[in-house]
């Protein structure tokens, strides 16, 4: 972090927190009060403790970022010897046989959308899965199918995104209960980013096969910070003058709380619309960001007076 300071960042995504310890005794607010006193915007993990009361972690100088879900999901196309199709989820798109693997390949019935699998996988829905595909094993002593990987399916008209997912932490932070947290929410349900080809990205075969690649599907609110802190670099190439606060604001007052059916974002857990210490303002809105209007800028005294409003004592 310290490095980072002299090397002259304007933003630092760090998705890591420390839950239960009072602020003059947290390493991470400690540090970040610092970054915040050079003029450099940090985010930090809301966290994935669920929706139960004070949850979120947070301090008041940087920008905690929730979880909501994205419209799009890796998919892939099934398609039986008899002609019927369907569409999919499935990651792992990359190896056509496993090594020391009796299957070669496996199609799962279910609604939970795995990440990985460690041979060629799909998953489709109960409602496609019955009775057309398993009628069809059952219909021919050879069943076959085909698997076409590498799409994007888009969830317009299907599904209501964004939505805050059951883990997401949120509720007054335990330290900061007068500070809105988390700040905002932004997309981490199944992103693609870029990856280390040194780190696995899963492990193929009962032998563990290796698997790298240059890029990786993250999920839960360790993405989202890096995503978050992609946005300020977009703001500070337009308004290089901006200050930390004003870019924060400006990312905040202009979220947007409606999905993309123009209704209330919505809370998985609850099966409820969100409310706003769900979500804090709610989801990032890049292009709106640009032109926020009135904006106002707190700094680092502002930030004293209130760890002074504690009333800590001396010790």
């Amino acid at each position: 972090m310290d490095q980072a300071l002299v090397d002259g960042v304007d933003t630092i995504s760090m998705s890591m927190s420390f839950r239960r310890a009072l602020p003059y005794e947290n390493p991470v607010s400690i540090v970040l009060f610092a970054a915040m006193e050079k003029g450099v915007l940090v985010f930090s993990s809301a966290g994935n403790r669920g929706s139960n009361l004070m949850t979120v972690v947070g301090n008041p100088w940087s920008l905690a970022v929730g979880v909501g879900t994205i419209d799009r999901q890796l998919a892939g196309t099934l398609t039986l010897r008899n002609g019927k199709t369907f569409i999919g989820w499935s990651i792992n798109n990359q190896i056509s046989t496993v090594i020391e693997s009796t299957l070669t390949g496996v199609i799962f019935i279910s609604t939970d959308e795995r990440e990985e699998y460690r041979i060629p996988g799909f998953t489709i829905k109960p409602m496609d899965a019955t009775p057309t595909v398993i009628n069809y094993a059952k219909s021919t002593i050879d069943p076959k199918a085909t698997i076409k990987f590498r799409q994007t399916s888009v969830r317009w008209g299907e599904k209501c995104v964004p939505q805050i997912l059951k883990y997401s932490s949120r509720r007054p932070s335990q330290n900061y209960r007068g500070i809105l947290k988390p700040n905002v929410v932004a997309p981490r349900s199944q992103v693609l980013a870029a990856w280390s080809p040194k780190v696995a990205t899963s492990y193929i075969g009962r032998n563990n096969l290796f698997m790298s690649r240059n890029y990786n599907i993250f999920s839960r609110t360790s993405i989202t910070c890096p995503y978050a802190s992609g946005v300020v670099v977009l703001l500070k190439g337009v308004h290089a003058y901006w200050s930390p606060t004003t870019i924060r604001l400006a990312m905040m007052i202009t979220t947007n709380p409606l999905d993309n059916t123009n209704n209330p974002i919505f809370d998985v857990e609850f099966l409820r619309p969100v409310r706003g210490l769900d979500m804090g303002a709610s989801q990032i809105d890049p292009n709106k960001a640009l032109n926020p209007g009135l904006t106002y800028d707190v700094g680092v005294q502002n930030y004293v007076n209130y760890i002074c409003s504690f009333n800590f004592i001396k010790e």
